[in-house]
């Protein structure tokens, strides 16, 4: 996928078996500080 500069992307991701923390990155550690790194949260849904 080529995203550029000004480019967003909707992801929509199910994510069974674990909630906790989970972490998305890109390899390129200077890519940290443009939002490029992010850890997230997931719980059980509720009704």
């Amino acid at each position: 996928m080529d995203i550029g500069p000004a480019d967003f992307v909707d992801v929509a991701v199910r994510f069974t078996g674990h909630t906790g923390r989970y972490l998305v990155h890109c390899h390129n550690l200077e890519h940290e500080d443009m939002v490029m790194m992010a850890r997230f949260d997931t719980r059980t849904a509720t009704a």
